[in-house]
């Protein structure tokens, strides 16, 4: 995680396909995904759709959705993270996906909606990746979360992420997806190679998050298959190092499920407005079993240093003793587009 710096029913309008202006459509329809949605932890995969030859954001999106369903077959998609330029690209391929899997009557996923200054493909107007629950187990240990780990190439920073793996007991050859932020078009090339290089067997997903930084990073998370079964959670730390009270560097988790939030966001930078960002997540969790005291990774995306600055004390108060992994990087935009923060968390549930 470096140091700088919706899951709610919104109104989908009628937008044209590649532009994403506003134009004359349908009527405003209202999709509601779920806050969250419990996957067994044994049978997940984790996986990035493959780029689509499609012209607009609506083709790309039900082409990227189509490949995730085609992965694995008879998996339930338990979270679709989906990134594009701007809050009304967000917001087509969020009406795509919803038509398209009450179409195919899938039941729906938890949904993250993230904006970002630019995607690295000739064309590209989607990035999607999926978590979807399978009929294997894959994971018969259970899996950890790499914590969002920044620097100012890809090649330090996936060494770094390889360096915390091994020192956790995971092996980067069972490292399973990488997610990787860069802030400068310039330090895309290297990161891919660098990725590719040190965990062979990852599919991998790549953004620029933000294009304003001084000194720009690549943040690069990762979820990787465990050797051997832990009891409870187990929160991680490099041995010799000062631990972050914000966040720590792994979470190795064999609990028999966990729980998937999509992005909830906060529509202002307050403190109280923080506060009824996570009163909207715990009771998301309720239902389920699910308390944010249990976290084990989470997701911060924020637009302005000042919402940054205001979630993390309520947060960190929320979750009590825990510190859960984590990844907080700068984005351009959130939906809805009056977002100024959003929070997204896997939780095991007891």
């Amino acid at each position: 995680m470096r140091a700088h710096g919706t899951s709610i029913v919104v109104a989908l309008l009628g937008v044209t396909l590649g532009c994403g202006h506003p134009a004359p459509g349908p009527a405003p329809q209202f999709v509601g995904f779920p806050d969250a949605v419990v996957g067994t932890t044994k049978r997940l995969a984790f996986h990035v759709a493959v780029r689509s030859t499609e012209n607009s954001v609506e083709g790309q999106a039900r082409a990227a959705l189509d490949d995730l369903l085609r992965r694995d077959r008879g998996a339930r998609i338990v979270r679709l993270r989906v990134f594009a330029v701007g809050s009304e690209r967000l917001v087509i391929a969020q009406r795509v996906i919803g038509e398209a899997l009450a179409a195919r009557h899938i039941p729906l996923p938890a949904l993250s909606l993230l904006g970002v200054q630019s995607l690295p493909g000739p064309g590209q107007l989607i990035e999607m990746e999926s978590i979807g629950v399978g009929t294997r187990a894959i994971n018969p240990h259970g899996l950890a979360f790499l914590a969002g780990l920044a620097s100012p190439t890809g090649e330090k920073t996936a060494a770094g992420l390889a360096r915390v793996a091994r020192a956790a007991g995971v092996s980067p050859t069972n490292v399973v997806r990488v997610s990787c932020f860069y802030e400068s078009a310039d330090q895309l090339d290297g990161a891919r190679k660098a990725v590719a290089d040190t965990f062979p067997g990852a599919e991998a997903a790549f953004v620029q998050s933000y294009g304003s930084a001084a000194t720009p990073a690549v943040e690069c998370e990762a979820v990787a298959r465990l050797a051997d079964t832990v009891g409870a959670t187990r929160y991680f730390n490099l041995p010799g190092t000062t631990p972050s009270p914000n966040f720590s560097r792994a979470a190795l988790v064999s609990a028999s499920q966990l729980a998937f939030t999509g992005t909830v966001v906060a529509l202002g930078d307050s403190a109280a407005d923080m506060h009824v960002l996570l009163d909207r997540v715990q009771a998301s969790l309720t239902p389920l079993g699910g308390t944010l005291h249990d976290v084990a990774m989470a997701g911060n995306y924020w637009l302005t240093g000042a919402a940054r600055d205001a979630l993390r004390p309520a947060r960190n108060e929320a979750y009590g003793s825990t510190v859960p992994a984590a990844t907080g990087v700068f984005l351009t935009s959130l939906a809805p587009g009056n977002g100024t923060v959003a929070l997204e968390l896997t939780v095991p549930l007891r």
